[in-house]
């Protein structure tokens, strides 16, 4: 395939025919057309003045044919620089994202930073203790079961929820050979111990013998031997719990 630059008018069409190199050949790598002078052809109106100007110089010489052949290194180029670019704003949008989580972790370790100095601060000021992501206040008063749980509520906690032997353990520890309140009752059915979030009691620390359904001993203490239940409105101290979890970061 080839175009011919036809002599004055600057003017070139297409054709079948073979390309013929000139003695300085020019190649132009443009989809693979070729185009002729010959007649009875399609005329294209692309001028060629800036190509005859040039060989009016003598810098090509006598130009005849410029031929148009496959697609060339600068499009084999091209396509590399295309490609390297749709990279790099792939990376770009990766480098976003990235940026916008680590300020997400920088936020989340800030907040952790806080609630770890509000923590400090209620062990020292408040008197409430740490434990396995849990706060826990125990009492220098005695109050009645209804007492204590409403004090409780009233600093955004309630009576404690006892789910281990960790726990138990835990609270024997901090109440040493005292009585204490727990959030254990079945004052809605007889017999049907809850918690006061509702769930059904599945660990079990009742001292042999308890609970022994007496007088209507619709609450559990804990005492260093285990639980029992007592009557509701005897005044003993308290153990408060609260989540740290969900007391300090929403």
């Amino acid at each position: 395939m080839a175009i011919v630059l036809p002599d004055g008018n600057g003017l070139f069409q297409q054709d079948n025919a073979p390309c013929h190199t000139p003695k300085i050949p020019v190649q132009l790598n443009i989809y693979g057309m070729c185009w002729t002078n010959k007649s009875n052809t399609w005329r294209p109106h692309l001028q060629l003045a800036g190509l005859k100007a040039v060989e009016s110089l003598g810098i090509l010489g006598p130009l005849h044919r410029i031929c148009y052949g496959a697609p060339s290194k600068s499009h084999s180029l091209l396509t590399k620089n295309i490609n390297l670019t749709n990279e790099r704003d792939g990376l770009l949008i990766k480098n976003d994202n990235l940026t916008k989580q680590r300020e997400q972790f920088n936020q989340e370790i800030n907040e952790l930073v806080k609630s770890l100095h509000e923590t400090a601060e209620l062990l020292f000021t408040d008197g409430w203790l740490y434990y396995k992501f849990s706060l826990y206040f125990i009492s220098y008063e005695r109050k009645s079961w209804t007492e204590s749980r409403r004090f409780c509520t009233e600093k955004g906690a309630d009576l404690i929820i006892i789910n281990s032997r960790e726990e138990q353990n835990f609270v024997k520890s901090i109440a040493e050979s005292t009585f204490v309140w727990i959030g254990l009752t079945d004052s809605d059915v007889e017999g049907k111990w809850k918690w006061v979030d509702g769930s059904n009691m599945i660990s079990r620390f009742w001292v042999s013998g308890e609970p022994n359904r007496q007088r209507k001993e619709n609450c559990a203490v804990s005492y260093s031997s285990g639980w029992y239940d007592y009557l509701c409105n005897t005044a003993y101290k308290w153990i408060c719990e609260k989540s740290f979890v969900k007391y300090h970061i929403p």
